[in-house]
């Protein structure tokens, strides 16, 4: 599930582990009401198990441990991996065509979350 996302993403830049996370966690975000409240990133459209292992620190950083150890990706420092361009375009490959759209939204929630609305927002 980690790999497909990250193929969804930037396959030869460096990804972050902390933007995975902080895309994946409760947010604070106005309302229509112009009231701030905390949103769920499963609200927004994403998975819950891909939430789940996204929000759990530990987990994630398992399984990018485990895809380094499987040379699908690469470590670059202490938290960011770069995904090996041929796993990426195998991966793709091997998924059906109909899933394209949903691991393309499952990766804009994630981005967008992942950027603090102050840097989004005109001023």
């Amino acid at each position: 599930m980690l790999l497909v996302l990250l193929c969804f993403l930037a396959p030869s830049a460096k990804i972050p582990l902390d933007i995975l996370f902080s895309g994946a966690t409760p947010r604070k975000r106005w309302n229509v009401h112009g009231e701030i409240e905390e949103t769920d990133a499963i609200h927004a459209g994403l998975a819950p198990e891909l939430g789940s292992l996204l929000s759990d620190i530990p987990r994630l950083s398992n399984a990018f441990h485990e895809l380094n150890l499987l040379s699908a990706l690469s470590k670059n420092s202490a938290q960011t991996y770069t995904l090996d361009e041929a796993v990426a375009t195998r991966a793709c490959k091997s998924l059906p065509p109909e899933h394209f759209s949903f691991w393309k939204r499952q990766a804009l929630v994630v981005t967008y979350r992942a950027i603090p609305w102050k840097y989004i927002e005109s001023a």
